[in-house]
């Protein structure tokens, strides 16, 4: 069981790892952008963050939990990542 909850945490890791460079990879390019649509692109950006935020937030309870609780907790961890890749998908197709 230690296997599985290591590597569910990982999978979890890499994942947050790689939205994190997307949204990296986007506020670098806000400058580009006209000041009202900055403006819009960096709200949507914050919102991401604090949801990220919570997910990586979950992510540690979940790396502190033992025995069944972190099972009990996996489908938390795994509404509020699924949220947050609909929340990035929806940003970057508006900013695309």
């Amino acid at each position: 069981m230690a296997n599985e909850k290591t590597a569910y945490q990982e999978k979890l890791e890499a994942q947050l790892e790689e939205i994190e460079a997307q949204m990296k990879k986007w506020r670098a390019k806000l400058n580009q952008l006209r000041a009202d649509a900055r403006i819009e692109a960096e709200r949507q950006l914050d919102g991401l963050e604090q949801q990220r935020d919570n997910v990586r937030k979950q992510l540690n309870e979940l790396r502190e939990s033992s025995g069944d609780t972190w099972e009990n907790m996996k489908s938390s961890v795994d509404d509020a990542l699924n949220d947050l890749k609909q929340s990035f998908n929806n940003v970057m197709d508006r900013m695309r």
